[in-house]
């Protein structure tokens, strides 16, 4: 059915006697709805209707996580109110939304800018923050060390930019409320369905539909809470809310911008002794382990963590999540590092991941020893069957990373390895040329759903690596669409080496990892061509 174009998503989704909606909520961050002049609307086809929609707690964390400020939590993952139209169909219904004459209030976020966050979070990481975790000593090791090293990276703020618009079909029908929707939340969608119309969970039936990408933007259900209120507004009658492109971009919720200011030390036998990182992101979910979680063992290492709860812009998931916000910083700072060693990438991980360098009195000795063997596993796979010292033409460069998802000591997840092969345009593009990529997962049920969530990853991490960056002035998001926020185009995708590693263990997860490691073997594989070290995404162009 995918490929005969007949699947049914969301969007597709008929019902007799459906009517649609078209929505739009302010362009300022934390307006209110002043005023509607319908005026404009009196003679447009289709019978449009002008409803008002409330905002409201939305966040994939709805009701508010335990130990969260229930105020700032609302603040960061809420709809501000909207204007829907609902017509017979929906180009009416988006038409006569255009004819309307909408007052907003004033908002105290309409100054608001993403250079400004990215300047409040630069000057957190120059300061202490919270430690999270650490081992050792690093200040003794750091002033001990022949050679130091300091840099600051930075990730912006992204959104998952599914090609399916946000869309929700609701149908008040007496005390019975139907949903056909694709939330990667359904509980939620469910909950805010009954809450909302008052009607009883046993009388509230979610039918899940398939999603033309996710990515995390479905976890926040905000078209959910919209179009139950327009159905609410309309009983009896089924309708289709559906939002442009442009709403779509305007009003998602965005990974954090993320700021990390790293220092490393190296001593005279070339080894990498000391590790402090501080990391400072818009408000999210607590994701220190971005950083924490570091693939590589060294001896002396502080991570300090802080979230700015000042963020306007409204917090979601993103597929990778934390790692994929901080792994490609982890990853390309060490590479830093390791070129002031002269060591060559494989044996210079090798000496970071030596089971034998683990203190057995440590508490997590055997799960440490188990996640670095296989590493050590994986990285003899891959640089044994993706051809890793195979010469490359002058202008070419090669970067490899390596990762799991294991978020706490005791999770334990698959463990995937990318090798990356870029050459760099005239005109200063990175051009990807190949990608190796492997996994040890464990007993594997079916190979090709594993192969093509690689690829998939893959495609993603290059969009967000090479492209997105959603930014904020005047309390606005500044992107609209598909030509200011661009998703990597057919003709750039490179050839993909998707590799299952064979076993007999346990099954494990195969999760997003390919997003992470491919950004991180990318921007390493761009110095090895002779590009500069990329420490702020998006890399778009080096010229």
């Amino acid at each position: 059915n995918i490929v005969r174009g007949k699947k049914q998503y969301g969007i597709d989704i008929n019902i007799p006697g459906m009517r649609f909606a078209a929505i739009r909520q302010s362009p300022v961050y934390g307006s209110k709805l002043v005023s509607i002049d319908e005026s404009g609307i009196k003679q447009e086809k289709g019978a449009p209707s002008v409803h008002r929609i409330s905002g409201g707690l939305v966040g994939y964390n709805s009701p508010v996580p335990e130990g969260e400020d229930p105020d700032l939590w609302a603040t960061q993952v809420r709809a501000d109110d909207a204007v829907a139209v609902v017509a017979d169909n929906w180009w009416q219904a988006k038409t006569a939304l255009d004819e309307l004459d909408i007052t907003w209030s004033e908002s105290e976020h309409a100054s608001y800018s993403s250079k400004s966050h990215e300047e409040t979070l630069k000057q957190r990481v120059r300061d202490k923050l919270n430690i999270v975790a650490e081992s050792g000593d690093v200040d003794t090791a750091l002033a001990d060390s022949s050679q130091n090293l300091q840099a600051v990276y930075r990730y912006p703020f992204m959104d998952p930019a599914p090609m399916e618009p946000m869309n929700c079909s609701a149908l008040i029908d007496g005390d019975e409320v139907h949903l056909w929707t694709n939330s990667q939340f359904a509980d939620d969608a469910w909950r805010i369905a009954y809450e909302l119309s008052g009607a009883s969970p046993d009388h509230t039936h979610v039918h899940l539909l398939p999603a033309g990408g996710g990515f995390g933007r479905r976890l926040n259900n905000d078209f959910v809470h919209q179009a139950v209120q327009v159905a609410m507004q309309n009983p009896g009658t089924p309708i289709k809310l559906l939002t442009t492109r442009e709403e779509s971009t305007k009003h998602s919720y965005y990974a954090p911008m993320t700021v990390a200011n790293y220092t490393g030390g190296v001593n005279a036998k070339g080894e990498v002794i000391a590790w402090h990182c501080r990391t400072a992101s818009g408000f999210s979910a607590e994701k220190s382990y971005g950083g924490t979680r570091i693939p590589f063992h060294i001896p002396n290492t502080r991570f300090e963590y802080d979230r700015d709860q000042s963020t306007v812009v409204p917090f979601g998931f993103m597929r990778g999540v934390g790692y994929s916000e901080q792994l490609w910083m982890n990853i390309s700072f060490l590479d830093e590092l390791r070129l002031l060693t002269g060591k060559d990438p494989i044996s210079f991980y090798r000496d970071l991941i030596d089971p034998g360098k683990i203190a057995k009195d440590s508490e997590t000795y055997e799960f440490t020893r188990e996640r670095f063997e296989r590493y050590n596993r994986i990285l003899d796979f891959a640089t044994s069957q993706a051809s890793w010292k195979k010469p490359l033409p002058a202008g070419t460069g090669r970067g490899i990373a390596y990762s799991d998802s294991d978020y706490y000591d005791g999770y334990k997840s698959s463990t995937k390895i990318a090798i990356v092969d870029v050459h760099l345009g005239n005109d200063g593009q990175v051009i990807v040329d190949e990608v190796f990529i492997a996994i040890d997962a464990g007993t594997v049920i079916n190979p090709g759903i594993v192969q093509r969530q690689l690829e998939g990853g893959v495609a993603y991490a290059l969009t967000g690596a090479l492209f997105s960056e959603i930014t904020i002035s005047n309390g606005q998001v500044e992107q609209s669409n598909f030509h200011d926020y661009p998703i990597l185009r057919m003709k750039q995708m490179p050839r993909v080496h998707a590799e299952i590693i064979p076993s007999d263990k346990p099954p494990l997860s195969v999760g997003e990892d390919a997003v992470p490691i491919t950004m991180a073997a990318l921007v390493n594989a761009i110095v090895d061509a002779g590009g500069p070290r990329i420490r702020s995404l998006p890399i778009q162009s080096m010229s």
